[in-house]
């Protein structure tokens, strides 16, 4: 069964196939001047062949969403050398790859193409980074989590809100300012390279 957010993804990728923009207006036949909805997951779709939307072809795309999550996962787990083997390294995996959460039917981003999959892999590539950030205090890091940035305010609403209010979070628990100017960074470097948006 498919979700009511199926439908307007799928609308919002057939609009940028026959569009040489990537920022849409009226998309929900709303007649807005201007709309604020991140595009960077449609877009990127929009260039894929048409027959990858045909029936059940949108699981492939969340199927790959969700390898690349579990890529980021896999990487940042024995970057850290937090597994002390095989063993634990597949236990964990099972533990990612069956949360239950993941199936739920009543969650949009299991019933359908969905966006959500991709704000997901988006927070969760950021956490990894804020960690290395947290325990390096490395310039390079944080210039790399400021550009990233731009990336919530291209993909994902849910994602942009859980980037500004964690950034807050870690600025008030480590008493440091430099967390709250990483979005604030990132929407500068948003609207100088997106002036337009």
């Amino acid at each position: 069964m498919l979700g009511t957010d199926h439908f307007i993804h799928l609308r919002i990728i057939q609009k940028l196939k026959v569009s040489d923009r990537y920022l849409l207006n009226d998309v929900f036949t709303f007649n807005e001047k201007y709309c604020f909805y991140p595009f960077l997951f449609h877009w990127l779709l929009s260039k894929l062949p048409n027959r990858i939307f045909q029936g059940h072809g949108y699981k492939k795309i969340n199927l790959a969403v969700n390898i690349l999550r579990l890529f980021f996962f896999n990487i940042f787990c024995l970057k850290f050398d937090f597994l002390s083997g095989a063993l634990q390294l597949f236990i964990i995996n099972v533990i990612f790859i069956t949360f239950p959460f993941s199936y739920l039917k009543w969650n949009a981003i299991n019933t359908g193409l969905s966006a959500r999959g991709f704000g997901l892999l988006l927070g969760e590539v950021y956490l990894y980074l804020i960690f290395i950030y947290f325990f390096s205090k490395s310039y390079l890091i944080y210039l790399i989590i400021c550009f990233f940035g731009v990336l919530f305010f291209l993909g994902s609403q849910f994602a942009t809100q859980f980037f500004i209010l964690s950034n807050l979070f870690f600025t008030i628990y480590n008493l440091d300012l430099r967390y709250i100017f990483i979005p604030i960074t990132s929407l500068i470097i948003y609207f100088v390279a997106f002036n337009k948006v």
